[in-house]
């Protein structure tokens, strides 16, 4: 049965925003679902929309204006929540939110309620070890980025954690280790992906790995 051209249109549109996210370009983003011409009833587009708040809220310096980014965020989370309470994206979503903002504590009900309904959950596990390393309990932070590197161990994001947690905590030829596998993947996946973001990602990685070398 063909989709209807509404339905292929939200897709189109779907399509081109995660493009963008992964182009960094939230402000365009915020600029398109701001416009008045998405349907803005679409559970996945409100979701979309408070994601870009919060990202764009990390890329800017001023508190005043990343604060102002972070509370559209979180105002846009909870009306999702009094709709979908037991969505596990806007879960994922107020706890990240509140982990930027450092509210810790606010930020751990929200993981420890995704991990109570969702025992082996990813995204918990690497934020709480996100939460954990934030406040430098580092070998919290290593115990959760373990359980994600569990889960999946072809994951750029899981490797390269572990590897700056060992690095923290002085284990120098560990956190080589890490590094080494995370630069591999990501040139793996270069091959397949031409993008800026991991062409920034990738040095970011090898600066690392280089100044590791040098001390061991």
């Amino acid at each position: 049965m063909p989709i209807s051209k509404k339905k292929e249109n939200t897709l189109k549109f779907q399509r081109e925003i995660k493009k963008l996210f992964n182009e960094k370009k939230f402000g365009e983003i915020i600029r398109l679902l701001e416009n008045g011409q998405k349907d803005y009833k679409n559970k996945q587009l409100l979701m979309l929309l408070a994601l870009a708040y919060d990202q764009k809220a990390l890329s800017l310096k001023e508190v005043r204006k990343r604060k102002e980014n972070q509370d559209k965020a979180l105002r846009l989370y909870k009306k999702l929540l009094k709709q979908y309470p037991n969505n596990k994206e806007v879960l994922l979503g107020l706890a990240r939110v509140y982990l930027h903002q450092k509210k810790y504590n606010q930020s751990l009900r929200f993981y420890k309620k995704i991990l109570m309904k969702w025992k082996n959950d990813e995204s918990a596990f690497v934020g709480l070890g996100n939460l954990y390393f934030a406040q430098g309990s580092y070998k919290k932070a290593e115990r959760y980025y373990q359980k994600a590197l569990g889960l999946n161990n072809k994951s750029i994001i899981n490797w390269s954690n572990l590897a700056f947690v060992y690095k923290f905590q002085g284990n120098n030829k560990k956190a080589l280790k890490y590094f080494k596998k995370a630069i591999s993947i990501l040139e793996n996946k270069k091959t397949r992906e031409k993008s800026r973001v991991l062409d920034k990602f990738l040095s970011q990685l090898k600066s690392e790995k280089e100044k590791l070398e040098m001390r061991t």
